[in-house]
């Protein structure tokens, strides 16, 4: 919130500019300082002003760290072009304030130079060279950014498309362009060397920045000790610390950067948390994380990632630039000193293992272990259904959403069954089945039987063992899934349809637009409507975006009766076949939870025959008839 030009100040008075002198104050023309009234005099000391300076009133005593009470006013200072809201305590600036309003109860003390330059768009339209280092899939980024807008401005080329959320980013960077900077009500500015065109909102707490340039800081967001950021949006209620580095970057809501990170070229969503290492050209969906120092994720995109240490992409073969980039869908975790050579492609809640020097696409088996044995990538197709750990993952990430409501810019979607995926694993099962019957090629997937009966499907090794539990992983999975998306269905098939009636897409086919699923149809006639200028501004495209959110359950409705109509299912087969498979799941939950349990008492020398069910029944599934009561 910017001070109101129609708030009303006055000149100074003969004896309020004596006093002021007396008290070390300098000015060329006190005619261009102006006060409001309440203004005490004895509040400003040993201070300079040039320009037009307005100042308010000056009652609240503001409690620093110890416990020390400071009286607000101006002490110490150097103040240009400067309006004051109320109860604003300025101290100790080194160098000077210049083209800045500030709220009141903000807070500036112990700093270098702050100032805007004349025309600053603070961030907005800053071109990210996201995905290819080279440039071909840059988003330019802007305050209230979402994952899915993100997603349609990087992988819809189409010309048309371009221009048009070019046109709008431009506008609003247009709206925004201004020769003075802000710094919000009850906002803190501490230690910081220099503040160069920085829009400051409300209640952010900065602590020893040592540069902050070109750049837009929301609501609720902290930025600590020897912080470089110059050219990014940080959003709401995200943390940058710890002498992190960030550049040409969009950081999303509640996000955490922290311990040196250093972050290039990025875009990194809601409830990210990255410490010690280094994302570069990366498209970080919402819950990627990253902790530790050796790890480097670059010309990636990922949402509900995790990386072990050590973890590494090659982007350059050395041939036309950095331009190669990885699809690491929904989930994925690459475990210590792995590595991936791009361009590859991970199915979701994929698991990597070793380190892949051909380019792989694994996309075809979502939830699989993906092995590096003697330079070859052998997959162990569905393995990761049969663990506690995606169950404990898909259990935590809603609580660990850090948006107030789990609400915000970012639409995200936690189901774990999404349509795509469900349809994914279907289609897996047919080809592991395929190749058990010695079919050579299934829609253009080429199979190979080696000599000792294992497989090469499409470029990854399989096992015959990992052949036959896949099938079985993937058919337990499939009979959840539909009984879910049933159960579902049975309470609230009525209210689905009427929520999208009127629309006819083909649910067959769907995008996940990091975190927020949806029909490809639905997402093209966004795409069309953009074009047409029937969405003329980012605000709409948002509100087209959020119905997208909105809709979700009635469009995964709309999916479910397809698939019962073309699998030729009865209800009572979808009950007793989701019941069977949820004791066959809570079976390998439970046996996976047993054994994890036994490794971490390993080395106590403890008796744990007993188990440990505490701690894994949260996990467990619940039989049809208890989900329905």
């Amino acid at each position: 919130m910017k001070i109101e030009d129609n708030i009303p100040y006055r000149k100074l008075t003969e004896q309020e500019k004596a006093v002021l002198s007396r008290n070390g104050n300098y000015c060329d023309d006190w005619e261009r300082v102006s006060v409001k009234d309440g203004f005490d005099p004895s509040y400003v000391r040993g201070s300079r002003f040039s320009g037009t300076v307005r100042i308010g009133s000056f009652e609240a005593t503001h409690l620093m760290p110890g416990d020390y009470a400071m009286h607000s006013g101006i002490y110490n200072a150097v103040l240009n072009d400067v309006t004051l809201g109320d109860d604003v305590l300025v101290c100790n600036v080194s160098g000077y304030i210049s083209n800045y309003d500030i709220c009141d109860m903000a807070r500036i003390f112990d700093c270098g130079t702050v100032y805007t330059r004349k025309g600053s768009v603070f961030g907005c339209g800053t071109n990210v060279s996201v995905l290819d280092e080279t440039g071909g899939k840059t988003v330019r980024i802007y305050p209230g950014m979402s994952s899915s807008y993100a997603w349609l401005a990087v992988f819809e080329r189409g010309e048309a498309f371009q221009k048009a959320i070019d046109g709008m980013v431009s506008s609003m960077a247009e709206n925004m362009r201004s020769d003075r900077g802000r710094i919000g009500r009850r906002s803190v500015l501490s230690s910081a060397m220099t503040v160069d065109s920085v829009d400051i909102a409300d209640d952010v707490f900065i602590n020893g920045a040592a540069k902050l340039r070109n750049g837009t800081i929301e609501s609720g967001c902290v930025i600590g000790y020897g912080v470089i950021m110059e050219n990014f949006i940080l959003s709401r209620l995200s943390r940058v610390k710890g002498g992190s580095k960030v550049m040409d970057t969009f950081v999303g809501e509640a996000a955490i950067i922290d311990s040196h990170y250093c972050a290039k070229d990025s875009l990194v969503f809601s409830n990210c948390h990255f410490e010690n290492g280094e994302i570069c050209a990366a498209f970080a969906g919402p819950h990627t994380v990253a902790h530790h120092k050796s790890i480097l994720l670059i010309g990636g995109m990922y949402s509900f990632f995790n990386a072990g240490s050590g973890a590494n992409h090659s982007n350059h073969l050395y041939q036309l630039g950095p331009r190669h980039y990885g699809i690491l869908e929904r989930g994925c975790k690459m475990g210590s000193d792995s590595y991936l050579m791009l361009p590859a492609h991970v199915g979701e809640y994929s698991l990597v293992i070793g380190r892949h020097h051909r380019h792989r696409d694994s996309s075809r088996f979502p939830f699989s272990y993906l092995l590096d044995k003697n330079g070859y990538t052998y997959c162990m197709p569905g393995a990761v259904l049969s663990g506690v750990g995606l169950f404990r993952d898909v259990s935590k990430w809603p609580k660990r959403d850090r948006r107030p409501k789990r609400e915000g810019y970012d639409k995200v979607i936690y189901d774990l069954y999404l349509p795509a995926l469900c349809d994914s694993m279907m289609n897996a099962k047919a080809v592991l089945e395929r190749a058990l019957e010695d079919m050579p090629q299934i829609d253009g997937i080429r199979i190979d039987v080696l000599d000792k009966g294992d497989f090469v499907i499409d470029g990854l090794h399989m096992t015959y063992e990992a052949v036959i539990n896949g099938i079985k992983y993937y058919s337990i999975a499939i009979a959840i899934a539909l009984g879910d998306a049933f159960l579902y269905s049975m309470g609230h098939d009525a209210s689905s349809r009427k929520c999208i009636s009127g629309e006819s897409w083909n649910y067959d086919r769907w995008l996940d637009m990091s975190g927020l699923p949806a029909p490809e149809d639905a997402v093209r006639d966004i795409i069309g409507k953009v074009v047409a200028g029937e969405l003329g501004d980012l605000e709409n495209v948002d509100k087209a975006l959020a119905r997208l959110y909105e809709n979700y359950p009635a469009y995964k409705n709309a999916w479910f009766k397809r698939r019962m109509f073309y699998l030729n299912l009865s209800p009572e087969e979808i009950i007793r076949d989701r019941d069977k498979a949820v004791d066959e799941m809570n079976r390998m939950i439970a046996a996976s939870a047993t054994r994890d349990y036994a490794l971490s008492h390993m080395l106590d020398g403890e008796d744990v025959s007993s188990g440990n069910r505490e701690e894994y029944e949260g996990y467990l599934l619940f039989h049809s008839q208890d989900v329905c009561s």
